[in-house]
């Protein structure tokens, strides 16, 4: 009886500490992939402010030359 007792806390706390020890690293992949995603959105948003700033330049450059000419010739 005492056997059967004593086998049976020791996989008790076997289950616990393997459990433990996966939640764990369940834990640490989670934390992983939400770094990896805000990094991520980080370096997209970046890139997409760049290329709208280069867009932006690009049209306050044509529309320099559109201020120039009459409006006779910007309409035809």
């Amino acid at each position: 009886m005492l056997v059967k007792t004593i086998t049976a806390a020791a996989l008790a706390g076997t289950s616990l500490t393997l459990a433990t020890i996966a939640m764990t690293t369940l834990q640490k992949i989670a934390v992983t992939a939400a770094l990896t995603v805000t990094i991520g959105v980080g370096i997209y948003e970046s890139k997409q402010a760049a290329s709208a700033r280069d867009e932006v330049l690009t049209l306050k450059e044509q529309q320099v030359p559109l201020a120039r000419q009459p409006l006779k010739q910007v309409l035809n």
